[in-house]
């Protein structure tokens, strides 16, 4: 990993390509791109704690950051 900070455009090009892999692994509901501090990160949405993955999760460079929301419907 470099010193560099990851880009909006590489998290862009990492979500587009895994996202269903990511969804899927995690019982995600949802995905996003926040930050963390300079870089970039994808953010994955969580029904439930336990699904929360206990070690960090990294996706071709990429962080992950698990965030529970419960349950999301549409209005």
């Amino acid at each position: 990993m470099t010193d560099q900070p990851i880009s909006v455009e590489a998290v862009r090009r990492v979500l587009a390509t895994r996202r269903e892999e990511i969804v899927q692994r995690f019982q995600a509901i949802g995905t996003g791109i926040g930050r963390n501090g300079s870089d970039h990160i994808i953010t994955v949405y969580l029904k439930n704690e336990r699904d929360r993955p206990r070690e960090e999760v990294v996706v071709d460079g990429v962080s992950l950051k698990f965030e529970v929301t419960g349950e999301i419907s549409p209005y």
